[in-house]
């Protein structure tokens, strides 16, 4: 394998070879919303708002005012939503799943964001979305219908598009 990659060097040519596809580059935002509209997923950005209580109607909040923060971490009970926001705001990105998904379902969304911790939330949902897995970033969303490998697909994407961005994120 080293002899192959060196001689490709030499002649000028990369050669890319992911070992799991997690690890591809994000897709660019016309590129996910093609994924995820093949996904059955919803993809939306909000606009902010500077009423406190916008924070409690959203299921699942994607914008709201400055507040505590929740630390990123993998939850077996959801932070508030106003936590969640905060966290939002520093440019962490919260993946809630609905808690009555299988166990499977659940361990496969937590082991989807394992590496991503330093900026990811993983969340049972606490707001009663309508979504079996909702993904958020500052002011916008993806909801999905079902786990599935191209939802986390979709999502992971999401991640790499919309991570570190928040009107608190630092640069």
């Amino acid at each position: 394998m080293w002899l192959l990659a060196s001689a490709a060097l030499a002649a000028g040519v990369a050669i890319v070879v992911p070992t799991d596809d997690s690890e591809l580059p994000p897709a660019g935002p016309a590129q996910l919303e093609s994924a995820a509209r093949d996904a059955e997923c919803v993809l939306r950005r909000d606009a902010g708002s500077s009423d406190p209580a916008a924070v409690d109607v959203m299921q699942p909040p994607t914008f709201g005012p400055p507040g505590p923060t929740a630390e990123p971490d993998v939850y077996t009970q959801s932070p508030s939503p106003r936590e969640l926001v905060g966290a939002l705001r520093r440019g962490v990105v919260v993946v809630q799943y609905r808690p009555l998904l299988s166990p499977a379902e659940i361990r496969d969304v937590r082991r989807r964001f394992a590496d991503a911790m330093s900026e990811t939330i993983v969340t049972p949902d606490a707001t009663g979305m309508r979504y079996a897995v909702a993904v958020t970033a500052w002011s916008r969303l993806l909801g999905c219908p079902r786990v599935a490998r191209e939802v986390l697909d979709v999502a992971a994407a999401f991640h790499g598009e919309y991570a570190g961005m928040g009107p608190d994120a630092e640069p």
